[in-house]
Parts: C-alpha cells; structure tokens; sequence
C-alpha cells in the first residue's frame, strides 16, 4: 500500500500538470490525472470523449468514475501517489464542489493546492490552446481560487488529511514536505 495518497488542486489552467511533472523524475511517485481517469472509464461506457465535455456530465458520475478508476491504477508499490484533479468543478450552471467521501473513498492523506495570481491564470488559459476552458474574468479566477481554497480545506478537516498551500517555483519545498510526511 502507498505511504501516500495526494491529491494536487488547483483552479483549471493554474499549472497543476507543469507542476507534477517537474517531479516526474522521482521515481518513488506514481503520478495519475483525474481528468484522465474519468475520461478512460467514461469512454468503456460510451463512445470518444473529449476531456473537456467531461464538466458537462454528471459529477457523481464522474466521481464515481474516478474512485474505481483510482483503485484499479494506482500502483501500491508506489510511495507516493499524487492525483492531479479538482475540489470545484466549473459547470454550465456553476461552480460545484465534491463531497468529501469521494477523497476518503480514495485514501487522500495529503491535499497540494497550487496557487497563482489569477492574471498570471488567465493568461496561462489563454494561451492554452490545447484546452476548451470557460473564459472566466481575472475577478471570476480569484473567486474560484479563493473557493477552492476553502473547500479543499474543509475536505482535508472532515477527512483528517493535511494540506499546504503552494505555488509553481515552491517544487523543491513541497518534495520534501511529501518525502517528510509521517
């Protein structure tokens, strides 16, 4: 069983896959997307999806989705397993945040909240053209941001996992914060 189970949050287009990637080289983390894992199990149900309509789908679908995807790939001879996802999911009909149990379900110890300024966000958005994101103001990014925030830190309480907050130049800090857990 993995010592760790983290789960790195952040507002769509902060970073979270740069971020993750720079510690791609250790070769103790297995590092597996959400968005990835949902898509994979939505597609044995139906036909292609694109990663991006995946906001458009039942949530509690997805997240169902994503505790068995989880299981079935997370390697339990890994150290540390880090799961690039989401606490508030950007719907048609707005922000929505996960219930804590989807977490629990999975065995998150730990959650990693990737912050940016939300100018530095948008640009990133922007110029993301792989992506079909919702064009949210910079004022519409603080607020998810700032909400975000406050619901990973009210899972992490309900579910007894710890959390620190990050930004993109903080890599070293945050492996050895992971390597240091007890």
């Amino acid at each position: 069983m993995s010592l760790l189970n983290i789960m790195l949050v952040g507002v769509s287009g902060v970073g979270k896959s740069t971020f993750v990637n720079s510690l791609e080289g250790q070769s103790d983390f297995q590092l597996l997307s959400a968005g990835s894992i949902i898509k994979q199990r939505r597609e044995k149900l139906e036909n292609d999806i694109n990663r991006d309509e995946l906001r458009f789908a039942d949530i509690t679908d997805n997240q169902a989705l994503l505790i068995d995807g989880f299981h079935d790939v997370k390697n339990t001879d890994a150290l540390y397993v880090i799961l690039d996802g989401h606490v508030v999911i950007d719907t048609p009909t707005g922000l929505q945040s996960i219930a804590s149990d989807v977490f629990k379900k999975m065995g998150i110890n730990m959650f990693i909240f990737l912050k940016s300024e939300p100018q530095q966000i948008k640009l990133q958005r922007e110029r993301d053209t792989k992506r079909q994101r919702p064009r949210l103001s910079v004022g519409e990014l603080s607020d998810h941001q700032n909400l975000a925030i406050e619901v990973m830190k009210r899972i992490a309480d309900e579910i007894d996992a710890v959390y620190q907050i990050v930004t993109a130049d903080q890599t070293k800090e945050t492996y050895e914060n992971i390597r240091n857990f007890k």
